[in-house]
């Protein structure tokens, strides 16, 4: 894994707004009164900002540093959360290569950014249940409503990262540039 300076900084910068404008989705979420809602609301935010970085770095490990980064600037808030944020960068990282192998179509990116969310979804609720003792996460009921919690929040990541590719790279980017 190796970055270019601008690359990097991208990284960082990603990872920045991911803590900034990530808070604004996390307030917002405390008026669902459902567990696991703010990944409802995450979802498309998470899979906007994926696809961003993976468009432009379209290298393995890049979901995994930005989660790195990500971790570390919210280590100071709670451990655990660090913990679950390296964990769905790993998992998103081994999915991509299980599922898409290389990022070399605008479909494979998206849907590979789309990832991200929903494994945020299942390392927080393992995090949530199994490590903290918080058991809210267990009123989402059996594996049947958090498995359709994990598919409409991985759907969700795919609207953000189709969003993503429809404003960011053809209207304000011009055209679609090649991979």
């Amino acid at each position: 894994m190796t970055f270019t300076t601008k690359e990097t900084a991208l990284i960082a910068l990603v990872a920045a707004l991911n803590v900034v404008i990530g808070s604004v989705f996390y307030l917002a979420g405390n008026l669902l009164p459902v567990p696991g809602n703010k990944f409802l609301l995450f979802g498309p935010f998470l899979g906007f900002m994926m696809y961003v970085l993976l468009r432009t770095v379209p290298k393995r490990g890049t979901i995994f540093a930005a989660s790195t980064v990500f971790s570390v600037l919210m280590l100071p808030f709670h451990f655990f959360m660090g913990m679950a944020i390296v964990g769905t960068g790993i998992t998103t990282e081994l999915g991509n290569l299980l599922l898409f192998r290389r990022f070399d179509s605008d479909r494979k990116i998206r849907w590979g950014a789309a990832l991200y969310p929903a494994m945020a979804f299942v390392w927080a609720f393992f995090v949530s249940v199994y490590l903290t003792g918080n058991l809210v996460f267990l009123l989402v009921g059996n594996w049947w409503v958090f498995s359709l919690l994990v598919l409409s929040i991985y759907l969700l990541g795919g609207l953000g990262a189709w969003l993503a590719s429809r404003f960011v790279y053809e209207r304000i980017l011009g055209k679609s540039r090649p991979l």
